[in-house]
């Protein structure tokens, strides 16, 4: 008969690999590539891991009211990312990625004696879709909702200010992180609806 305890260290694993101990060294090994095999098999990956976009998107090309805004520059980054080739011109794209609306909006949620804001709610909103150079629909209308909440201070007006648009930015790169999910999730379907 095996006893577990057999297989636990006795001394801490540093102690094993500096006496030339190979038992501490390969629980070590064993437990690391236990970990790893656990966290692919459940489908994680690290931030900034590219997934596979529609093969439609091989040459793409950003629509937008504001073509040279935080959260353009910030998709065509991703998409170049991923090994595809963004484009200025429509007419050599293979696929267009629109962005229909964006919107942020600030609600007040607390004020002071005086009716001065304490704390604002901003709500930023984006409208999206994916069509082929054909113009058939690979991804219909989409909208992403990201909520924030930006405690103000009315003496401090100008760093109240500056983390609004810190946190606007912020919704911005989550817009496109999600946006790219969605995108990633067209390639194993055959036009989605």
């Amino acid at each position: 008969m095996i006893e577990w305890k057999a297989f636990l260290p006795t001394r801490p694993l540093a102690a094993c690999r500096r006496e030339g101990g190979a038992r501490g060294g390969f629980l070590l090994l064993v437990s690391t590539a236990a970990c790893v095999l656990l966290l692919a098999g459940c489908g994680f990956h690290p931030v900034g891991s590219t997934g596979t976009l529609p093969p439609a998107m091989k040459v793409t090309y950003v629509r937008s009211g504001e073509p040279y805004g935080h959260l353009e520059n910030l998709l065509r980054r991703a998409i170049v990312a991923r090994g595809l080739k963004v484009t200025q011109n429509r007419d050599e794209a293979s696929a267009e990625l629109d962005i229909l609306d964006t919107q942020l909006k600030r609600r007040v949620l607390a004020v002071n004696s005086r009716g001065q804001p304490l704390e604002y709610d901003l709500h930023y909103t984006v409208r999206f879709e994916l069509v082929d150079a054909s113009g058939k629909t690979l991804l219909r209308p989409r909208s992403i909702d990201l909520d924030r909440h930006l405690a103000y201070n009315v003496n401090i007006e100008l760093g109240s200010t500056r983390r609004q648009q810190q946190l606007e930015r912020d919704m911005q790169r989550e817009a496109t992180r999600l946006i790219m999910m969605r995108l990633e999730a067209v390639r194993g379907q055959a036009g989605a609806k």
